[in-house]
């Protein structure tokens, strides 16, 4: 959906397969999303993430149960955008910042401290 939106913006579209590519390019983000980006959950560029790619999907796996509970339609990706760029999607979408953006759902389940703790690899569940 986002390539086909980007395209007809007139923007370049890049994806990558992995978190350790993303990894390696500046402006690479990790998109946590549900229903198939009709809610996106967390955007954050992928400099701050420092939990290992397994934490980052059972991460997923947790939000997803306490929100939108249904793994078929949950998804990590790996895509290039710039700070202050939209992630298009549902509820609202996402951006990015120089930080971890939240859907502020997630505020409302007080689960934002962990989130963090999380990508940072201070924890390795919420």
């Amino acid at each position: 959906m986002r390539s086909m939106i980007a395209e007809s913006s007139g923007r370049t579209y890049v994806a990558f397969e992995t978190l350790s590519e993303a990894k390696q390019h500046a402006n690479g983000v990790a998109i946590l999303q549900a229903d198939d980006a009709g809610q996106i959950y967390v955007v954050c560029p992928t400099s701050l993430i420092e939990c290992s790619a397994e934490s980052l999907d059972q991460f997923l796996v947790d939000i997803d149960k306490m929100q939108w509970n249904d793994a078929s339609s949950a998804g990590i990706f790996f895509e290039e955008y710039e700070v202050g760029d939209v992630v298009p999607g549902g509820m609202g979408g996402g951006i990015v910042i120089d930080g971890i953006w939240i859907h502020p759902r997630l505020s409302e389940v007080g689960v934002i401290g962990s989130v963090e703790k999380v990508l940072r690899g201070e924890r390795s569940r919420i």
